[in-house]
């Protein structure tokens, strides 16, 4: 959620494209393949001492991911407003 909010300082997420960048793209891939090989295999639990992680508990992540996206973009909105209203006073 982090790479993809703030590729831009002003630009909404929801307006840009969201696979401009391939390298971003694969580079959120492997983490997310990486996290289930870690959460989700025997080797990687044997190897990091991990256990896989229940539903519930991921379920209590996703409301945190979308306040976070939210709060970018009030934040970004304000910014753009105040940028906009700063070009016509000058």
């Amino acid at each position: 959620m982090n790479v993809f909010r703030c590729r831009s300082v002003r630009g909404s997420v929801f307006v840009r494209r969201v696979f401009p960048n391939r390298m971003i793209l694969l580079g959120v891939l492997a983490e997310i393949t990486l996290i289930l090989f870690i959460d989700f295999t025997p080797w990687g639990n044997r190897l990091f001492s991990t256990t896989p992680i229940p539903l519930s508990i991921w379920l209590h992540v996703v409301p945190f991911a979308l306040t976070m996206l939210l709060c970018e973009e009030l934040r970004k909105a304000v910014v753009r407003r105040l940028h906009k209203t700063h070009l016509t006073v000058e």
